[in-house]
Parts: structure tokens; C-alpha cells; sequence
């Protein structure tokens, strides 16, 4: 099968019977697996369909961000592939048994800058009446890498992972302070999941990050180990 959907330019690779290649120009070639499967919808090949349907859906959501926030796996893969390749291979989807789960645990940002520890202020964060919460997060202020520098950014995205929508808050605090301040506003539905990350002054070098913490609905904040 031959098309353009916009959702898989750029993408290439392998989930169990599908096989997604790019071929001249924009054409993007779908290849599948002779199987002698009778079933075609087990609960083992519906949690792959429906594990890659919600890669490519917060892809597509994220997908200005991760033009900036996201490194690609090759020169032919875009960002948005790359989220979907990385994220989709971090785990076999057979295995999961809550999807929603699984996005807590997914990567946001990816890239080479040295991924620091980060702590909760449990003291000075709580929340900031019925629909925010102000969250206070401590880390190391001691650079130890080349590429690390005392004036990185401090940014925190917010991503819904019910409706996709999200938020970057490009906060005024700096590696060098070894500590950020922001405010994540309550859900109506679904969780925030938070994900606060570095980024150098030129926009060049970004950390690797997976969510830090998740606000729910009733604007409780919840750590993700």
C-alpha cells in the first residue's frame, strides 16, 4: 500500500506485522507479513494497534515541540518519527497492561545534554487554590559536564494525556539557581503530566526526560518513581 499520510512522513521501522519504509520522494510504503493468523483483533495485537495510535496521536499533538525538543534517531527520521520510534521501542506492547500508564513513562525531550536528578519541595509546593498548583522542584546547581553550563534554562512542559493539549513554560530560573518555580494548572479530565527539562541558552543541547509528576482532576500532585 501507497500514500501520504502525513502522520507517518519521515517515519520508518517495524511493529509486529507492518513494516513502514519511505521511498522516492514522499511515498511512504506500507509492507505487510503473511500470518496465519485467523484473529486478527487478539488482545495482544490490539494493544500494539492501539499503543501506536496514541504514539502517533501525541506526535502529531507535540509535534512544533518536538521540532525543538526531540533529537532524531537519523538524518531521514523527523522528530516526530523519532518520538514514535523511541517511544514505541522502549517497551513491548503485548506487555502493557494500562496504556495510559505507559505514556508516564514515555520520553518528551530527547537530547544530549547530561540529564540531572530532580527533587520535589515537598514543603513549598501545594496547591495554589481549587484549579492550580504551584510545584517547586530542587536539583544540582554543580555543573560536571562539559556541555553543562550554570546558565542552562530551566522549561516545563505540560502535557494532558487524555486530550493531548500541552504548555511549555519557559520559566526565568537557571541551572545555577538549583531550583524552579511554576504553576500547573488543574485538568478538568485526564492527568498533567509534568515534565521539567533543561535546555542551553542557544536552544542547541536539550536533556532526556520522562515526566516528572502528574496532576489529577481533584488538583493532587503525584510523583511518578
Amino acid at each position: 500500500m501507497k500514500g501520504r499520510n502525513q502522520l507517518l512522513v519521515g517515519f520508518s521501522g517495524s511493529f509486529e506485522n507492518l513494516t513502514v519504509v519511505q521511498g522516492p520522494g514522499e511515498d511512504i510504503y506500507i509492507k505487510g507479513k503473511i500470518t496465519q493468523m485467523t484473529n486478527p483483533r487478539t488482545p495482544e495485537q490490539t494493544k500494539v494497534r492501539d499503543r501506536f495510535k496514541n504514539c502517533t496521536g501525541r506526535a502529531s499533538a507535540l509535534r512544533p515541540f518536538l521540532n525543538d525538543h526531540f533529537a532524531r534517531i537519523s538524518d531521514k527520521a523527523s522528530p516526530y518519527a523519532s518520538f514514535i520510534s523511541r517511544n514505541m521501542n522502549r517497551v513491548d506492547p503485548q506487555g502493557i497492561a494500562d496504556l495510559a500508564l505507559e505514556t508516564q513513562y514515555d520520553y518528551y525531550t530527547w537530547g544530549d545534554l547530561p540529564k540531572i536528578p530532580l527533587t520535589l519541595d515537598a514543603v513549598n509546593s501545594a496547591p495554589d487554590g481549587p484549579d492550580d498548583y504551584a510545584l517547586v522542584v530542587n536539583f544540582s546547581s554543580q555543573v560536571s559536564a562539559q556541555n553543562q553550563q550554570a546558565s542552562d534554562w530551566v522549561h516545563v512542559l505540560v502535557f494532558n494525556d487524555e486530550s493531548f493539549d500541552w504548555t511549555v513554560q519557559a520559566t526565568q530560573y537557571t541551572r545555577g539557581m538549583g531550583t524552579v518555580e511554576a504553576t500547573v494548572g488543574r485538568p478538568v479530565s485526564g492527568l498533567n503530566l509534568v515534565i521539567p527539562f533543561l535546555i542551553s541558552q542557544d536552544g542547541q543541547l536539550v536533556e532526556t526526560r520522562t515526566p516528572f509528576a502528574y496532576l489529577d482532576s481533584s488538583n493532587t500532585l503525584t510523583l511518578i518513581s
